[in-house]
């Protein structure tokens, strides 16, 4: 997909920040690898390249924001299709800050970050601070689970 569409939004806000964590995690889940690998995903849909964003996951990999019930978008396809349409509407994910784990749950197989987002869509004016939980399968350092923002624009 091309690369000289305007972003939909900044990526990071001003004051972005991730927390720090006392927790020991696997190098694939420590917080510069998560930082990364989370700033190119919300980079991604921001400039509507649902290929790069789908990328950040894993192939069974799950995408469930704006409150989509089941599973939501499992797999590449479906999270590709996701991120197109809401590219199209205009819609725009600027990270505020990242937020590693604080306990030893799913570790050292999976790691649990918080996300807080800034949700917008222009054309809807709507803007509206959220969260999103990513889960990191610490292996690879691929998302295993995106769950969130739970409010976003209304459909484009």
């Amino acid at each position: 997909m091309g690369g000289d569409a305007e972003p939909t939004a900044p990526t990071l806000a001003p004051g972005f920040r991730v927390l720090s964590t006392r927790i020991e995690l696997p190098p694939k889940c420590r917080t510069d690898a998560v930082r990364e690998r989370v700033v190119g995903a919300v980079e991604a849909f921001n400039l509507g390249r649902a290929d790069s964003f789908a990328d950040a996951f894993l192939e069974t990999g799950q995408l469930s924001p704006y409150g989509v019930g089941g599973r939501g978008f499992v797999g590449p396809a479906a999270i590709e299709g996701f991120v197109s349409e809401r590219h199209k509407a205009g819609d725009g994910w600027t990270l505020t800050d990242l937020g590693p784990p604080r306990g030893t749950v799913g570790l050292p197989q999976e790691a649990a970050y918080g996300a807080g987002l800034i949700v917008q869509q222009e054309a809807a004016h709507f803007r509206r601070q959220e969260n999103a939980k990513v889960v990191i399968e610490c292996a690879s350092g691929l998302i295993r689970a995106w769950v969130g923002p739970p409010f976003g624009p209304p459909p484009g």
